[in-house]
């Protein structure tokens, strides 16, 4: 699965105390550092086993995902994951999702200054964490 993952410092930082250049990891677009991607999939993923390499000391992104934020729709799950299901039905596992996702977001604004429409933010949790407890509910 290819990955468009943006890097924290702090990700990176941490990737790079596992012994892993900053080189052979990550790839600059212009506007963020990624996660690079080798064969058509995230540069930490081993096709062999269908595990991430690096599971433990993964990104944030990765910690976070199926949770995503788009500048456009704010905060959804990744209709593409085949475990969203699963995720939308473990609300305090969204919550503190979403607690970390405003996190990665403040990070991004310092290290890229990165400009985040805190407004959809905001409406998007709250339009989201009330879409799960009633489908869960």
């Amino acid at each position: 699965m290819q990955t468009e993952m943006i890097l924290t410092d702090q990700d990176v930082k941490q990737i790079e105390k596992l012994g892993y250049s900053r080189k052979y990891f990550t790839v600059w677009d212009g506007k963020f550092l990624r996660l690079r991607n080798e064969g058509g999939s995230c540069v930490f993923y081993d096709k062999g086993t269908g595990k991430c390499i690096i599971y433990q000391h993964r990104p944030s992104g990765c910690k976070l995902y199926p949770l995503i934020f788009d500048e456009n729709k704010g905060l959804h799950l990744d209709p593409e994951c085949p475990l969203v299901e699963d995720f939308a039905n473990r609300t305090e596992d969204l919550r503190e999702a979403v607690k970390l996702m405003e996190k990665v977001l403040r990070d991004l604004e310092k290290e890229y200054k990165y400009k985040v429409r805190w407004d959809l933010f905001y409406t998007s949790a709250r339009r989201l964490q009330s879409n799960l407890k009633s489908d869960t509910g």
